[in-house]
């Protein structure tokens, strides 16, 4: 399931078009009113996977991105290795050292995808960003966070509740 990302504002910003292989970012104005957000102009933000999932600003810290190698030398990994990439990604760690190298790439990508997202925020000066799961656009939101306008959105969008609920609408005042 993807997460979704919709910045709704007075401004008319220009489009950032998709692209093959996908840029860092895009945005396209949708015609949809989505529940609780305001603007005159409604964009959908995506990241370099073209969906809200990759504005991720996570990265592999040294000591695991290390301690992983490690484990693919040797062609085990330790309990406590394990509950770490479960703390940090919600998955097991790669299982070779490519698929490694890959994740080490994505990471960064997605690093990239939340400074284009930042400065086009900056350059919108939205009146709500909302972000929630594919398929829930159209309910309201579960939570209204005030941010002070003129602070980026620098929270990270992976930021589950207890249930993984995802609903949310960030509102600049």
């Amino acid at each position: 399931m993807c997460v979704l990302v919709h910045v709704g504002t007075d401004r008319d910003v220009p489009e950032i078009p998709e692209t093959t292989p996908p840029s860092p970012f895009l945005a396209k104005k949708v015609d949809d009113r989505l529940p609780e957000v305001r603007g005159k102009y409604i964009y959908y933000c995506g990241s370099h996977e073209w969906c809200g999932c990759g504005f991720d600003k996570r990265r592999l810290p040294e000591d695991l991105l290390r301690d992983t190698q490690a484990g693919l030398e040797l062609g085990e990994f330790s309990d406590d290795l394990v509950g770490r990439w479960y703390d940090m990604v919600y998955s097991p760690p790669p299982q070779n050292p490519e698929d490694l190298a890959e994740f080490v790439e994505r990471l960064a990508k997605g690093n990239e995808s939340v400074a284009a997202l930042d400065r086009f925020i900056a350059d919108a000066r939205p009146a709500d960003v909302r972000v929630c799961w594919a398929g829930a656009e159209m309910e309201p939101p579960d939570e209204i966070i005030t941010i002070p306008r003129g602070q980026t959105l620098t929270m990270p969008f992976h930021e589950f509740h207890e249930d993984w609920s995802l609903n949310r609408l960030y509102r600049f005042e």
